[in-house]
């Protein structure tokens, strides 16, 4: 998977952002289907937002990743529900 710490960083950076926009786009469906309540919503989305944004920065820097839509093609992220907050 990886040779060294530079490379372990950079799979686990990418990871983490997967994971963010994969919970993002759960928690945006749990509230389209009423199954959580809109304060709650509001305080985790707000929480992943700015998760996000400090994930991307990192993976941003990676000259195979250089923006979200190249992310999103590359591991097929589903971005159905989130285009509106992801691309601000």
């Amino acid at each position: 998977m990886y040779r060294n710490a530079r490379e372990r960083e950079k799979c686990e950076n990418m990871a983490d952002l997967f994971s963010i926009l994969t919970t993002l786009q759960q928690l945006e469906k749990a509230y389209i289907r009423d199954a959580v309540k809109p304060k709650e919503y509001t305080s985790a989305c707000s929480k992943l937002l700015v998760q996000y944004k400090a994930a991307f920065k990192l993976v941003q820097g990676y000259e195979d990743c250089p923006n979200l839509e190249t992310f999103v093609r590359m591991y097929k992220v589903e971005l159905k529900c989130l285009n509106h907050c992801c691309t601000q």
